[in-house]
């Protein structure tokens, strides 16, 4: 699929900006799920979102599904990208670190491909094939995959988090299908608001048992995060990718999560909690190299809408 120059800066622009929104979001979430149970917070965070965007952007829903398929094909999308996805991504954090869960959704790329290859959605360039073993070993040199132990304290929570990366890659290939149909934002609002309404009776029990003393207990500082992981990590993030996914392939939108470790990583620098390394150096060279190689060429890769 070919993306007009006076298209690029946009689509990569926003590509960027949900990479450094998706960054801050494992900090955040991570605050947040130690004061406030992980589904009900899943549930607060999409519930609230899907609601400030039907009130926001209703006028932008020209089209609503119009058969029983086209209902089922939408709450598919709730189910998989919103449902799962944030609710796994919470569950999975509270038993797990953001070093651990950043480096499991390094898969989201490869995940990504694999759905679109074999639902014959995508075909690759010669330079996007290159692109994603390049952008992914950078990222795994910053992690430090090679100092990775499976540890029985986390692997609850990693399970989860690769349950999370399925789901939103899953999400971000069927997405693609049918983005032009309902327009990128139509189609935010409709699956956010969907997917809070799912969400909804799944967290309401773990809501009712934090009980009064557990919510008032939420700081301040708790607040200040929840509110940042719902306006920007949902709502901006969310509208973004789709606005991306309509001009660029699945796999190609999902190749940028590898800058999420060295954008987190480069603010924990500029904030004085790391030192620039030669290790940051080369992972930052190769992720760089790959998103580059992902954007050529572009014209023999395709996405197929059906």
């Amino acid at each position: 699929m070919t993306v007009s120059s006076s298209d690029n800066l946009k689509v990569y622009g926003a590509l960027l900006g949900v990479q450094v929104i998706f960054g801050i979001h494992y900090l955040t979430t991570d605050f947040v799920v130690e004061y406030i149970d992980p589904l009900a917070w899943s549930a607060l965070r999409i519930f609230s979102a899907g609601c400030i965007m039907l009130f926001l952007f209703r006028d932008s829903i020209k089209v609503l599904p119009s058969n029983y398929y086209e209902w089922r094909f939408v709450i598919l999308l709730s189910i998989s990208g919103i449902v799962v996805n944030t609710a796994c991504f919470s569950i999975g954090l509270k038993y797990t670190t953001p070093a651990h869960s950043s480096l499991i959704n390094c898969m989201i790329p490869v995940l990504t491909l694999t759905f679109a290859s074999s639902l014959g959605k995508e075909s690759l360039s010669n330079f996007q094939k290159i692109a994603l073993p390049v952008a992914m070993a950078g990222a795994l040199i910053l992690l430090e995959v090679d100092n990775f132990q499976l540890s029985s304290d986390y692997v609850i929570g990693d399970i989860f988090i690769l349950i999370n990366a399925t789901g939103f890659a899953l999400f971000l290939v069927l997405s693609r299908s049918v983005i032009d149909k309902y327009s990128s934002q139509g189609l935010s609002v409709l699956v956010l608001f969907i997917g809070g309404l799912i969400m909804l009776p799944l967290g309401a029990p773990a809501a009712y048992s934090m009980g009064v003393d557990g919510w008032s207990s939420v700081s301040t500082a708790v607040w200040i995060a929840a509110v940042y992981t719902i306006l920007f990590a949902t709502i901006i993030a969310y509208s973004l990718n789709y606005f991306a996914l309509s001009k660029v392939t699945s796999s190609q939108v999902a190749l940028f999560i590898y800058l999420q470790p060295l954008i987190a990583t480069s603010i924990s620098i500029w904030i004085g909690r790391d030192e620039a390394s030669l290790r940051l150096l080369i992972s930052g060279l190769l992720i760089l190299f790959g998103l580059t190689l992902s954007t050529m060429d572009n014209s023999k890769s395709s996405s197929k809408i059906v």
